[in-house]
């Protein structure tokens, strides 16, 4: 997303892509991404999932290799390229590939330091195993249909547990090559079933903490408001003051003077909800949706007109943000879709890393320490996937009770942070600051999704931050990226579904 020369991080790593559908071939295209060379094994008479989706599905391969599997020459030359391989990667379900000669204890008898990873619907030990995954059965089965009207359930147009199983594959499958650098060059194989990953993207649907109190929705949940030219927009406040802030920028401070807008009162009130969901509609019934947009956006506060996918990937935004990209479709057809998620920036010259001191067998990043930084869901999600892997991960958080958010601790806490250690902190004292500045010149990594306006003065800006260490990994999320006229605002999931068109497709 910026003009600087990008340093892929695993060029050189050979993976062998025999995914079809969304999970396998999503998995080889983010190794792709970070410099991977994917060589692909298509059957006869092309994919499986004919669709422009392939444009980014399948795009960033080095090769592609027409077999048929099923024959002892095409199972002859696949076992070839395994033997050459540094990542193996297939989506059928258990023991087709050993059917095909292709399964793992096959695999990695031809290549010791084979990763092989499967991405079936359900595990090899579930009852279940044989059941044909597919993304709408995973989905009946993890009891992700929602929205009933009627006698049918809601159908989810996006394949949450395919996405999900992929992202969770690609991470495994470096983790699992940082083992084989440390264990003498041993691969292992590696199990993702749709059905899990689809549990483990669920969050707190999906946790009970006893004696919780109730999640207050209401004026703080995300709601959806009629703006003055009838287009639909998105507010969300986490935290009292994206209402506090709404009320000032919109001219409404007697709402805060008056002691309408009192935090306590929002949650524990039971009228209050009603009250200002009334008044919201009023006040977004004021404007139209862009100048709702063009007010709100550069104040801080959480808000977006709802597009669709079609609108998004011509806007002018996404375009100077570097998210989209014009590609073939393989029929020779132009597409617009996403360019890849992530870039790898040089930090500059740096000493050699001195590995990882687990020992052999040890979970893989072990030995790794991590800085976290974030909030809410999507960041944090990230350094849990590395201490499940064995990352020693520091949460690094403000006091809880300063907070003043929409909900009480440990709801979002006991999923987004387990396995971690906590870490409360004012990064404004000099105390603070010392304490902090010393884990980060001790940390291989530091994640944060603070917004891009407040990084200098959180001490967070990659200049600071590489006086401190040279050789720190800086992983950075944000709402719209780090370029282009939205890169400073603020939001949540539920913005960005809204604005880039996944709300369109899930709500109607």
């Amino acid at each position: 997303m910026t003009p600087r020369a990008s340093v892929r991080p695993l060029e050189g790593v050979r993976v062998l892509d025999l995914g079809q559908y969304v999970a396998g071939p999503m998995a080889a295209t983010l190794l792709a991404d970070a410099g991977a060379e994917v060589t692909r094994i298509e059957p006869p008479g092309g994919p499986r999932f004919a669709d422009p989706g392939n444009a980014f599905l399948l795009r960033g391969r080095a090769a592609t290799h027409v077999l048929d599997l099923k024959s002892a020459e095409g199972q002859a030359r696949a076992r070839a390229l395994a033997a050459g391989a540094d990542v193996l990667i297939e989506n059928f379900r258990p023991g087709v590939m050993a059917r095909l000669g292709l399964g793992a204890a096959t695999c990695l008898g031809l290549n010791r330091g084979l990763v092989y990873c499967s991405l079936p619907g359900f595990s090899e030990l579930d009852e279940r195993a044989g059941i044909a995954g597919w993304e709408g059965v995973v989905l009946a089965a993890g009891g992700a249909f929602g929205g009933a009207t009627g006698e049918m359930p809601g159908f989810p147009s996006l394949p949450l547990a395919s996405c999900f199983a992929a992202g969770m594959a690609a991470l495994s499958a470096c983790a699992a090559l940082i083992a084989r650098e440390r264990d003498g060059g041993l691969g292992q194989r590696i199990e993702i079933p749709l059905s899990d990953a689809l549990l483990e993207g669920s969050g707190i649907l999906t946790t009970r903490v006893e004696k919780q109190a109730p999640m207050r929705g209401g004026v703080f949940a995300p709601g959806l408001y009629r703006s003055r030219d009838d287009q639909v927009m998105c507010f969300t406040s986490g935290v009292y003051r994206h209402l506090e802030g709404l009320a000032r920028v919109s001219g409404n401070e007697a709402w805060i003077e008056d002691g309408s807008l009192d935090w306590k009162a929002l949650r524990t009130d039971p009228e209050a909800p009603a009250r200002w969901r009334a008044k919201l509609v009023g006040l977004f019934a004021t404007r139209d949706a862009d100048e709702w947009e063009a007010l709100l956006r550069p104040a801080g506060i959480p808000v977006a007109r709802l597009r669709t996918t079609r609108e998004w990937l011509r806007d002018p935004a996404a375009e100077a943000a570097g998210c989209v990209v014009e590609q073939d479709d393989g029929a020779g057809h132009p597409v617009r879709t996403l360019r890849q998620a992530v870039d790898f920036w040089p930090a500059g010259p740096a000493g050699a890393p001195a590995g990882f001191a687990g020992p052999a067998g040890a979970p893989p990043l072990r030995g790794m320490k991590v800085l976290d930084l974030c909030r809410v869901v999507a960041a944090p999600t990230v350094t849990r996937l590395l201490a499940d892997l064995g990352a020693e991960v520091i949460k690094v958080d403000t006091d809880p009770a300063e907070a003043r958010s929409a909900y009480d601790e440990p709801l979002f806490h006991v999923h987004l942070n387990r396995g971690k250690q906590g870490l409360v902190l004012n990064l404004k004292t000099p105390a603070g600051r010392q304490r902090f500045e010393a884990l980060v010149t001790d940390a291989d990594l530091l994640v944060t999704n603070v917004s891009a306006g407040r990084l200098p003065a959180a001490g967070l800006s990659d200049d600071a931050l590489r006086r401190l260490n040279p050789g720190l990994v800086f992983a950075y999320l944000n709402l719209y990226g780090v370029t282009g006229p939205w890169a400073g605002f603020k939001g949540y999931a539920e913005i960005a579904n809204c604005a880039t068109g996944v709300s369109s497709l899930t709500a109607g």
